[in-house]
């Protein structure tokens, strides 16, 4: 019996360790993302600036261009907010 439970013992340890090491992988990941989202963030917030200085003509070609960023942000956060 008490074999047993040591074998049952050691298969949970390493479900658990492997499970920890998931958690772990899935954070730094996690982390990853958001620091590649943040650079874009920051890229769109720029250019928004930009259309509040350009002429019509240019403010639309950044506009449209920014509207890109910030759906591709969008994706990025919903997916990320699904990770975690």
């Amino acid at each position: 019996m008490r074999r047993r439970l040591e074998e049952d013992a050691n298969e949970l340890r390493a479900i658990r360790e492997e499970i920890a090491v998931q958690i772990h992988l899935g954070k730094l990941e996690a982390k990853e993302r958001w620091a590649e989202l943040e650079k874009k963030w920051q890229h769109a917030e720029g250019r928004i600036k930009q259309i509040g200085e350009a002429g019509r003509e240019a403010a639309e070609d950044v506009g449209e261009a920014t509207q890109i960023v910030l759906d591709e942000l969008r994706n990025g956060y919903e997916k990320l907010k699904r990770m975690l």
